[in-house]
């Protein structure tokens, strides 16, 4: 949670096509395209920079435009872990999903929570990023592959165990080129190492919980379990907490 406090706070829920925006100080919905021409008409019509908090849930990929144009136009932008809004949302008792409610929701998530925001992220940031994702999406083709080859005849096996070696010296390449871009950083790769040395965290995860949380080291404990969405909250009536509980995220504090 970040220590300042804005005036505007500013919800953006993205789509491919499409951005939502609730503000603060207004009942109504701004909607524009996500691309440069739509960011471009939007940031006329945003409050103060230097007074105003945007924030927008990680949505597979299709924030970063945004998020990098306003970046680079000098707004505080905020991206957030998208199940910690849903869960801020139901313990709110807000079920219902459209696009505006769910621009509101960002936008209240962002008033209660004042999430800290993150710099714009650096060639090197990004494509370490694009580099762990290319992995993770080998690894899903290579056991659905195997997958396949157990229940496919012998017309089809030999052609399908052909694939997953391809996609085996894929991976090979994906991860050494992981292993040089980690290298090629001395505070990251001291980061790795550190974090490699626990116990039952492998090379593997500690790259990816370096990657996915490059806040780690500047933060406290609390706001990286709450960037990681594995941080407690009231529910609203004070009669019951909501725990966001990530499958498969892990987060440890490096100093």
């Amino acid at each position: 949670m970040a220590n300042n406090s804005y005036k505007f706070y500013i919800g953006v829920d993205v789509s491919k096509a499409k951005l939502d925006i609730a503000i603060s100080n207004s009942d109504s919905l701004l909607q524009t395209t996500n691309d440069r021409d739509g960011l471009k008409n939007l940031v006329k019509r945003l409050p103060a920079k230097k007074r105003s908090l945007i924030v927008l849930e990680a949505s597979g990929g299709y924030e970063k435009f945004a998020v990098n144009y306003l970046r680079r136009q000098n707004f505080n932008v905020a991206v957030v872990n998208a199940k910690r809004v849903r869960d801020f949302a139901k313990a709110g008792g807000n079920l219902a999903k459209t696009d505006g409610i769910d621009a509101r929701v960002i936008m209240e998530f962002g008033k209660s929570f004042n999430p800290a925001p993150q710099a714009l992220t650096s060639p090197e940031e990004e494509q370490r990023l694009q580099t762990i994702n290319r992995r993770a999406q080998l690894v899903r083709m290579i056991t659905m592959e195997k997958q396949h080859s157990e229940q496919s005849s012998d017309k089809f096996r030999k052609g399908i165990l052909k694939h997953i070696c391809f996609l085996e010296k894929e991976l090979k390449l994906i991860e050494d080129s992981l292993k040089q871009q980690f290298e090629q950083d001395a505070v990251l790769q001291d980061k790795l190492t550190r974090l490699d040395a626990i116990k039952g965290v492998g090379p593997v995860t500690a790259m990816n919980i370096l990657i996915h949380l490059p806040e780690l080291g500047q933060l406290s404990h609390k706001e990286v379990s709450a960037l990681a969405g594995v941080a407690p909250f009231n529910k609203d009536s004070g009669l019951a907490f909501q725990f966001l509980m990530n499958a498969g995220v892990v987060w440890f504090m490096v100093v």
